[in-house]
């Protein structure tokens, strides 16, 4: 039996404010390429539980898939290691370099954000297109 995901109370979330590199990134998911991403932790923040649901929304605010998380862990940003950053699909060559991409885009959310600050490592696996 197919689930109407539409009549759910899913948590929902977003690549963020840059249009562009939101639809890349939801091509990515899509295409199965990306299965995790690393978003920056904050008191309060609700971590995802393993098995829970949640939607993703596109840049136009609309949902376009379901997920499912298979994982989540909070880490400090150093300690995230390249077989993570290899699931998040974006062909980062080495740590080094998902490091100077992340650390820009975290500091636009965070002017206090530093290599100590802690970050959600989320795996997760595609349910169902929207």
């Amino acid at each position: 039996m197919e689930k109407d995901w539409s009549k759910m109370q899913l948590y929902e979330w977003d690549f963020g404010d840059d249009k562009e590199l939101a639809d890349h990134l939801k091509q990515l998911v899509l295409s199965g390429e990306k299965t995790a991403t690393t978003g920056l932790w904050q008191e309060g923040k609700t971590i995802p539980v393993k098995g829970q649901y949640a939607a993703i929304l596109g840049s136009d605010g609309k949902r376009f898939c379901i997920i499912q998380y298979t994982a989540a862990e909070v880490k400090s940003f150093l300690g995230v290691e390249y077989d993570f950053i290899q699931k998040e699909g974006e062909g980062d060559p080495d740590v080094e370099a998902w490091r100077e991409k992340h650390r820009e885009f975290f500091k636009g959310f965070s002017g206090s954000f530093n290599d100590n600050s802690k970050v959600i490592c989320e795996e997760f696996i595609l349910v169902e297109r929207l």
